[in-house]
């Protein structure tokens, strides 16, 4: 048995000396600083730089096929066997792509020159597992070797030299270290001869950086044949690493696959399977691994399995109180003197697979004879060597918002804890709050600019435009994957492009800003140890994408208008419309995947911020009217679409709008929907008011009146049934209709669907609900009194708007526009009642004159009917000028507003804007 290395510590103290770029360099930059690192004799520091540069190449010549890849593995989801089918000929595409290898003669000069990275690797992994130097002549022979591989750098290809390094989760967003990797070997190693044949398979990327390590902690245990391969899950073996594997298992020898903590276990299972089908038998394959729990993955139990459950990761010591007593003594120096560390309560993080973290309360002297002081301290994981401190140091660039900071010991920071109490709200002084997220974020822009935007050479690994691309090219349906590739993936490069590119935090969100202290005269922004280098990705080097980040999930109308303002004021350029709305789709993506049970929540934001959009493009110029004529549109479907994943208006609905409020009309809004998102609608497009939950509520927006009209017995009932539904497995309730009653189920892939009629029989029966209708929609069943229905709010709300509305008319409404059959009841109210061509019969029998066009294209030739013209096309509702990246941005959000029809002139427009 060998000792556990102890980390160097050498990073800590030279944020200054390293380059900021997001833990994203390039070849040229790791090389160069590979060899500095050796000069200086930092070994850890020294191998994860060298591990990056062999998974960078590694990546060369084993490429995955964007977004061939990406496209195999969504198709394996869907439910279709045609799906699967087409995800299976894209896979031989890609297979086939990769096995025709780097063309010479270039290939021969990167083969050999990642054989002399390989080298290297191995030399440093000695290093580190041995917590020693390279002694004697070896040393200088590896500095001259690091030296020779700066130069050839040079003689690669362009492309290759432009690969980016991806960060290893292992020891970048968790809390892995050495140590671990140790305990590992030793444990396969106890009961095994040290004559047989290893191979070492590490699972890109993790595995670039644990696969060595595990075979200088095997050599440096005996083990005498220990060879290394590196696999990409969804890129299979090669010719040769089939040869390979074939090679050990027919010497008597077993494959270890390493990887960072499984949460299903699928990329270590298929990696295995692929070992198997190159001719390793079950039996000779053993998965080493740590894990976050202790239950290791139900899809790995057909393999032999080394496992180090959480308790007993290496990095656990260092969160007892004398771990944290003996750390502290060293940063605060040999003057002050911690008396006594005392752990203290600590909310459990949502997800086990983050940096650990620890709070006490440090009893201290900072001086000799000085009084006892009492701090809060939170010691928290940051990352290994160098992938920790580049973190960081980019807190240290913008000192004025930073807590204090103790120091940062073996991949561990302690700082201040700020209390929950001084956590900012937006109901606190929002213009404050504006101000200093502008600041922070200008100061940053000025503190750390880089040279290029690095994020453009990520393809796959999910920077900003890339999950842009993808929350956007849902605008065409199914065909949204071969849309992106050919058309959205350009067109968002373009819209999203920065001409001054700088490092950013990537996580602004208000919960990670603090008030200093009860004064509340200044903020602090915590610093997420995860940031941009976890497993999300969302690289981006706009600052703006940092404001974006503040207020994607803010209510409060204005902050986001406030920030902005703000950031303009201190010399920045102002940030267009369109950018300001991909960010926050962006930052609201990323908080989804990192917080799933919030989906259905996080629709709101979602469509808040296309709300706020279409607002300020279409209606920043149009003035509420007190009076005029009235106008019934219905939403789902009229006014808003869902193809983005959650509502929103299209540029049609949009020019509609402004339309009938340029020529004085009045539009109300008709739904289904909650009181609450009516509410939302009316102050973003400046309505005067309308009609929720299918009648049961109206709302006038100028004094923010909302009036219940459902008749008491109908009320009970409706309780009766929620209560009814909220105990039935399978049910869920949205909370937010408060008048009538929305209830939904999920399919097996966790989208909602309509309840079966079955259930809803059931329930109606068990709750005694008479006189209760099911109204069923694509994503729920709604449930409403049957006398209650739009056309008794839309009268009620007639009323309740006063002077300059006609009450007593008996078709009080020049236009209705609806497309269900809950909008039937709206044709008596209207001079003229139009309905999308998608509509169903039920609408034209009740006296609705049926459109050629569907949709928002259906509403807005409804609109072109009561005025005499297309919408927009006349001086009065002219739309203001548009950028030609704001016309690629509308040709992209309309692409179904005329149903699928609309899609090939859409991509058209595309196509030549994007050229």
């Amino acid at each position: 048995m060998i000792a556990a290395p102890t980390v160097a510590t050498g990073a800590r103290d030279r944020w200054g000396a390293l380059a900021l770029n997001d833990l994203r360099d390039d070849l040229p930059a790791l090389a160069s600083r590979l060899a500095r690192e050796v000069e200086r004799g930092a070994w850890l520091d020294a191998y994860l730089l060298a591990a990056g540069l062999n998974q960078v190449v590694d990546d060369h010549l084993r490429p995955e096929i964007y977004p061939l890849d990406q496209a195999v593995e969504y198709l394996a989801t869907r439910p279709r066997p045609s799906s699967r089918l087409i995800g299976q000929v894209l896979s031989a595409l890609a297979t086939a792509g990769r096995a025709v290898g780097p063309r010479r003669p270039s290939g021969a000069r990167v083969t050999r020159w990642r054989q002399e990275v390989a080298a290297i690797v191995d030399a440093l992994a000695d290093a580190v597992a041995r917590r020693s130097s390279p002694v004697g002549e070896a040393y200088p022979d590896l500095l001259a070797a690091c030296r020779a591989l700066v130069r050839g750098v040079e003689e690669l290809p362009r492309a290759l030299r432009r690969e980016v390094i991806r960060p290893p989760a292992c020891f970048s967003s968790f809390d892995q270290q050495p140590a671990d990797v140790l305990r590992l070997v030793c444990e396969f190693g106890e009961r095994s001869p040290r004559r047989r044949p290893l191979l070492v398979v590490g699972v890109r990327t993790s595995g670039s950086y644990l696969a060595p390590l595990c075979r200088a902690f095997l050599r440096a245990d005996g083990w005498e044949q220990v060879q290394v391969l590196t696999v990409r899950p969804e890129c299979g073996l090669t010719r040769s690493d089939r040869a390979l594997v074939r090679s050990v298992v027919r010497r008597g020898g077993s494959a270890l696959i390493t990887d960072d903590p499984p949460v299903t276990g699928a990329s270590l299972a298929r990696v295995a399977a692929q070992l198997e089908a190159a001719g390793a038998p079950s039996e000779s394959i053993v998965l080493l691994f740590q894990l976050f729990g202790a239950e290791r993955p139900r899809a790995l139990d057909r393999y032999r399995s080394v496992v180090l459950p959480s308790p007993d990761w290496a990095i656990d010591a260092r969160f007892a109180p004398v771990g944290v007593k003996r750390d502290l003594a060293t940063l605060l120096g040999p003057e002050a003197d911690v008396l006594a560390v005392e752990p203290l309560p600590l909310p459990a993080p949502r997800s086990a697979r983050s940096h650990r973290r620890a709070l006490f309360r440090v009893s201290l002297r900072e001086s000799p004879g000085a009084r006892r002081i009492e701090e809060h301290v939170l010691v928290e994981g940051i990352g290994l060597g160098w992938l920790g401190a580049r973190r960081l140091a980019a807190a240290h660039a913008v000192p004025g918002f930073r807590p204090r900071l103790f120091g940062v010991r073996d991949g561990v920071v302690y700082r201040e804890w700020l209390a929950p109490e001084q956590k900012v709200k937006i109901d606190d002084d929002a213009q404050l709050v504006a101000a200093a997220v502008a600041a922070y974020a200008s100061e940053r822009r000025r503190t750390l600019p880089v040279a290029d935007d690095i994020s453009l050479r990520l393809a796959g690994q999910r920077p900003v435009w890339d999950v842009v691309s993808v929350i956007t090219s849902r605008a065409f349906g199914r065909a949204w994957p071969l849309a992106k590739v050919a058309l959205v993936d350009r067109v968002v490069k373009r819209l999203l492009r920065v001409d001054q590119p700088s490092v950013v935090d990537g996580q602004t969100d208000l919960r990670y800003w603090f008030f200093r202290d009860s004064a509340k005269r200044s903020l602090v922004k915590v610093q997420p140890l995860g940031g941009a280098a976890s497993n999300l990705g969302l690289s981006c080097f706009d600052a703006a994408f940092d404001l974006a980040g503040a207020t994607a999930r803010v209510a409060q109308p204005g902050f986001a208008r406030d920030v902005r303002q703000a950031y303009a004021e201190l010399g920045n350029p102002r940030v267009d419309e369109e950018r300001w709305l991909l960010y926050e789709l962006a930052h609201l993506w990323g908080r989804q995947r990192t917080h799933p049970e919030e989906e259905t929540e996080l629709r709101r934001p979602c469509a808040r911020a296309l709300q706020r959009y279409f607002a300020a493009v279409y209606l920043h110029d149009v003035q509420a009217r007190s009076s005029g004529p009235l106008c019934a549109l219905d939403v789902d479907g009229v006014l808003e679409t869902e193809h983005l994943g959650f509502p929103a208006l299209t540029p049609a609905s949009a020019r509609a709008l402004r339309a009938l409020m340029l020529h004085g009309y009045r539009p109300l809004l008709a739904t289904g929907r909650s009181l609450g998102e009516v509410e939302e609608r009316c102050r973003a497009y400046g309505l005067p008011g309308g009609v929720a939950e299918y009648g049961a509520v109206t709302y006038v927006a100028g004094d923010r009146r909302a009036r219940g009209l459902l008749p008491g017995s109908a009320a009970a009932a409706l309780a009766r049934l929620r209560r009814v539904l909220s105990e039935t497995d399978g049910v869920h309730l949205d909370d937010d209709h408060r008048y009538g009653v929305r209830a939904y189920a999920l399919d097996g892939r966790g989208a909602r669907r309509g309840l079966r009629a079955a259930t809803v029989d059931a329930c109606l029966s068990r709750s005694g609900a008479d006189g209760i209708a099911p109204i069923l929609g694509e994503g729920q069943t709604d449930f409403m009194a049957r006398d209650v229905d739009k056309a008794v709010g839309l009268r009620a709300l007639v009323g309740d708007l006063g002077p300059g509305s006609p009450s007593g008319a008996a078709r009080p409404f020049a236009l209705a526009v609806g497309d269900t059959e809950s909008d039937v009841p709206l044709a008596a109210l209207a001079a003229l009642a139009c309905a999308p061509a998608h509509a169903p019969a039920a609408l034209r029998l009740a006296g609705y004159r049926p459109m050629t066009m569907r949709y928002q294209a259906g509403l807005a030739q409804a609109v072109g009917l009561l005025l005499g013209h297309p919408p927009g096309t006349c001086p009065i509702c002219r739309p203001p000028a548009m950028t030609p990246e704001r016309r690629l941005l509308h040709a992209l959000l309309a692409a179904q507003e005329n149903g699928a029809r609309s899609m090939a002139v859409q991509a058209v427009k595309l196509a030549l804007g994007a050229g």
